[in-house]
Parts: C-alpha cells; sequence; structure tokens
C-alpha cells in the first residue's frame, strides 16, 4: 500500500477551500488573514509568513495558495469559518486525504475519510470478520506488550530517577498473557501516569467535566468565604487539565492518521481485536494506537518542562501546533517476533532495533503497522514466521520529539 502523501495542513483562521485543477486553493477571507499556521509540517521552521512556507506553491492571488492533493495527508480544520465546496470533498475522496475537524474547544470531533478505498475491500473484511478468537488474543498480547514496553522507555527517558516505577512496568512487559487476561494494561497505566505527571494526576478523557469541575469547587471555595489559600488549592488540578488537553489532542490526531490507513487497507475500523464497544465506529483504530500513545506521551511531557503551557487549562494556538507535529517525528518500526515465540526473543529483537529497525515518519510507521495487521488477519490463523510492525520507543532516535527529517522514505 504505497502512499506519496507527506504533508499535514493546520487551518486555524477563517479561510475558503476550493479545488482547482487537482489542487487545493485556500483563500483567506475578508478582513482576514490566511492562516500563518496552516503548516505543512515538513516546511513548520518558526516562519509566520505565508509566502515563504508555501513558496513552491504561490498562486495567481496574493491572497491564496495552491497546494497538489497528491502531496497532502491530513488536513486539520480549527476555525468555525472555514468553508469548502462539495467538489473539494469528493476530491479529497478520491486523494485518501483525511479532513479533521474540531470543535469549539478546538480538539478534534470528526474525520471525513475516503469510503472503501481498497481494491480488495471485501477480501480482506471477509478475513477480519472470519479472524480466529486465538489470533485476535496472540495479536493483542503483543499490541500490549509493545505498548507498556514503550512506556517503560519513555518513563526512563522523562524519569530516569523513578526506578520501582520502571522496575514494575519491565515486569508487566514480561508478564502479558494472551488477550492481556491478568490485565497489564490497566496495572501499568495505574503506575506509568502517576509517576510521569505525579502522583496527584488523574487521567481523563473528559477534559470539559473537568473543567467545569475545577470552576465549580473554586466558586464554591469563594461562596464559602474560604481563604485565598484554601481556593488556590482547588486550582490544583489545573495543571491536570491542561495535560490531559494536550494527550487527547495528540491521540485524537494519531487515532485519525490510523483511521486514514484502515480505511485504505480494506480493513472494517469498527471491527476490533480487543476493543468492541457497539457505540465506537472505530474500534480497530483504538486497537492499533496502543503501542504509539508513549509518542504522544513524550512529547507532551517535552512541552510540559519546557514551560509552553500557559497558566490555563486551555492549549494555545502554538501548543496545537506542535501537538500535529507528532505525525511527522520519526519512530522507529520494528517486525516483532512471531507471538508464539518466548518473550525473551521479542525482548531481544527490541534490543537490537537500531540494527534490525528502520526509521520514519510516525505518519508512515502507521501504514507500515497496518500492512502487517492485514497481513496476520489474511493469514486464517497460522501466523507462525510472520511477525507485526510495531513501533519502539528509543531515548535518542524514536522518542516522540525529533521531527524526520529524511526523505529516502517517504
Amino acid at each position: 500500500m504505497f502512499d506519496s502523501h507527506f504533508r499535514t495542513l493546520f487551518i486555524s483562521s477563517p479561510a475558503h477551500l476550493r479545488l482547482e485543477s487537482k489542487r487545493l486553493i485556500i483563500e483567506r477571507k475578508e478582513s482576514t488573514t490566511i492562516p500563518h499556521k496552516a503548516l505543512a509540517h515538513k516546511e513548520a521552521k518558526d516562519s509566520d509568513n505565508l509566502s515563504d512556507i508555501y513558496s513552491p506553491y504561490k498562486s495567481d492571488r496574493k491572497d491564496s495558495v495552491a497546494i497538489p492533493l497528491a502531496d497532502i495527508a491530513y488536513i486539520i480544520l480549527e476555525s468555525p469559518r472555514i468553508t469548502l465546496s462539495s467538489a473539494l470533498l469528493d476530491a479529497l475522496s478520491t486523494h485518501k486525504v483525511a479532513l479533521i475537524s474540531c470543535d469549539s474547544s478546538h480538539l478534534p470531533s470528526g474525520i471525513f475519510t475516503p469510503f472503501l478505498g481498497h481494491y480488495r475491500s471485501l477480501a480482506v473484511l471477509e478475513s477480519q470478520i472470519a479472524l480466529k478468537k486465538q489470533t485476535k488474543s496472540i495479536i493483542w498480547q503483543q499490541i500490549i506488550k509493545s505498548k507498556i514496553t514503550n512506556q517503560c522507555s519513555a518513563l526512563k527517558l522523562a524519569k530516569p530517577n523513578e526506578i520501582k516505577a520502571i522496575d514494575s512496568l519491565q515486569s508487566l512487559a514480561k508478564s502479558v498473557q494472551l488477550g492481556d487476561s491478568t490485565y497489564n494494561e490497566a496495572k501499568a497505566a495505574a503506575i506509568y501516569f502517576k509517576a510521569l505527571f505525579g502522583n496527584s494526576f488523574i487521567r481523563m478523557r473528559d477534559i470539559n467535566s473537568q473543567i467545569n469541575a475545577i470552576n465549580e469547587l473554586e466558586t464554591q471555595a469563594q461562596v464559602a468565604g474560604d481563604s485565598t489559600a484554601d481556593i488556590a488549592d482547588t486550582k490544583d488540578s489545573a495543571p491536570n487539565a491542561i495535560i490531559n488537553s494536550a494527550l487527547n489532542y495528540g491521540y485524537a490526531i494519531v487515532r485519525a492518521a490510523i483511521v486514514r490507513t484502515l480505511s485504505s487497507s480494506g480493513l472494517n475500523p469498527a471491527l476490533g481485536l480487543s476493543h468492541t464497544n457497539v457505540f465506537n465506529p472505530f474500534n480497530l483504530a483504538d486497537d492499533i494506537i496502543e503501542p504509539f500513545r508513549a509518542f504522544v506521551d513524550s512529547l507532551v511531557v517535552e512541552m510540559l518542562s519546557s514551560g509552553e503551557f500557559l497558566q490555563s487549562s486551555e492549549l494555545s494556538l502554538q501548543n496545537r501546533t506542535k501537538l500535529v507535529q507528532i505525525l511527522s517525528t520519526q519512530v522507529c518500526m520494528l517486525c516483532t517476533a512471531p507471538a508464539t515465540q518466548a518473550h525473551t526473543t521479542h525482548t531481544q529483537n527490541l534490543s537490537n532495533a537500531t540494527n534490525k529497525g528502520k526509521l520514519y515518519p510516525l505518519m508512515r510507521g502507521v501504514i507500515i503497522c497496518v500492512q502487517s495487521l492485514v497481513k496476520l488477519i489474511e493469514s486464517n490463523g497460522d501466523i507462525s514466521g510472520l511477525g507485526f510492525d510495531l513501533p519502539v520507543f528509543m531515548e535518542d532516535i524514536s522518542n516522540g520529539r525529533e521531527v524526520y527529517e529524511g526523505a529516502s522514505d517517504v
């Protein structure tokens, strides 16, 4: 499944998007500035000059730019004043471009992806439906081993003094059973997030509820006549909110990349391996994202450590722009040992990742992961000799922070 698309467009200001000669035309709206942060992340180098960013794609008009659709993988729309044509939507589908919309809190809320974008959709879908429970359990075991191993490596990078937590994560990674029947994933999460962000941190997916709770506590403290110190205590949860917002934003971007790839692979995103929520159309994407989460976590830790988050519970435009860059960060993809082999072999392979693995931008790493999953699914349960390409977190070169600069693999 070759994919030449490599650009991620982040559009945060009012604009009109239309189609012209297989190019996306971005036109500024009257009395506004065309989004200076509509960045193709391969070129996001702190420039606020649109003509500098898109110099190869200048349009005939001063107030617009033209970008070939063949270059674009993702378009993220943040402003409620962005309009686009139906002809463009059809062209985006044809060129397998994912369009991501955001809500009033700037969090991704929806995704437009191609429908049936694979030439063997039915054959792949039939294999997916017929997948044996035992095979699902084996694949899920590999995913969770990879996730916990990556969490352990991310914690080593961010908090090397958390020796007890690191040792616990290593032990949990080694003891993952088929289908994660002993719930090592949940046990690891309880240890990991506390060690990474502090004992007061609580992982929450519904950020609006948390923000409302903080505001309500503050109001109650003021009404009760509590001291300034007591009111300040209610704001201790504010860092939790901004960290959760950043994590959720990064996860949503990676999830969208996985959904786009699944749509082009012939797999049905609703048919998960472990996630089976009947109301979730992207169960399989929520399975595949697990080993990639540590890369988002690492980027958020770096932003937190460098003071990039303002004293607020909401992400700034600069925060969101940087989080979108997660798709362009380099990851080492390693074909792990067949899940039927002992964990010691898996661990040895991870230790030799620099020799056996290869670096890719994360968006391409997702494609490689899904391709290997399709092979496993189509094996009809005979996975002996087959490997599973999964991301490997490495301190120096595959950590969610270094932007992929090479072009040979793109």
